[in-house]
């Protein structure tokens, strides 16, 4: 093991898509936070990066993790990050947004999706794009970072009744939608950032589709 439990933050459950980036390996996590704990926790999720190198102070047989960024991006509703993702000389995250804690408690709200291009100053990141930017509100709680083809980024995320939903920008802060139906079938959900990768020139993903079975699309 390499770090502390929950980078030292009992509630840290969940660290997901670690990517190299400036030098740093680097993640995001899941942090509904403990109001009630002693002492509490504020809730937001959190990024954590090392170099691989540097030790812990506190416990030399692990690494030095460093959180970079602000809890919640600023904002306790931004629990989850997702996914993350790189382009034009940006780190992007996914993030799902849920108040005042994940299901099957609270209610959910609007997922965004954030950047940066410092990753040594917690306070430099900012919010690119979100559900209420592309008319969905909290309906749409998840956003997703397909990745970079082509000179372009793709997210993806679920519209309720409605299915998959991509998006793309050519700037990585002005989207547009290039795929608002579920490719024909409101029951292919969500984009699976997993099952998304670049392959002989062409860009594959997966959507998860519970009624018919999972289906690939490439374009």
């Amino acid at each position: 093991q390499v770090n502390r439990d929950g980078f030292g933050i009992h509630v840290t459950q969940n660290f997901k898509d670690m990517v190299a980036f400036q030098g740093l390996l680097c993640g995001g996590t899941l942090n509904a936070g403990d109001p009630e704990g002693s002492p509490p926790v504020p809730a937001g999720a959190q990024v954590w990066c090392t170099d691989g190198t540097t030790s812990d102070p506190d416990y030399p047989d692990r690494l030095l993790w460093t959180q970079r960024n602000l809890n919640g991006f600023g904002d306790p509703d931004n629990v989850k990050v997702w996914s993350t993702g790189m382009f034009n000389d940006y780190l992007y995250v996914g993030v799902e947004g849920w108040n005042p804690s994940p299901p099957p408690h609270g209610s959910p709200r609007e997922g965004t999706v954030w950047r940066t291009n410092d990753i040594s100053n917690p306070t430099s990141w900012e919010k690119v794009f979100s559900a209420s930017e592309a008319g969905f509100g909290n309906e749409v709680n998840r956003m997703d970072i397909i990745g970079a083809f082509d000179g372009y980024l793709y997210v993806g995320f679920l519209r309720p009744d409605y299915g998959t939903q991509v998006y793309r920008s050519a700037d990585g802060d002005h989207f547009v939608p290039v795929v608002n139906d579920g490719f024909g079938d409101g029951n292919n959900g969500r984009v699976i950032v997993d099952a998304a990768t670049v392959y002989e020139g062409a860009l594959y993903l997966a959507t998860l589709n519970q009624i018919s079975g999972a289906e690939v699309w490439r374009t």
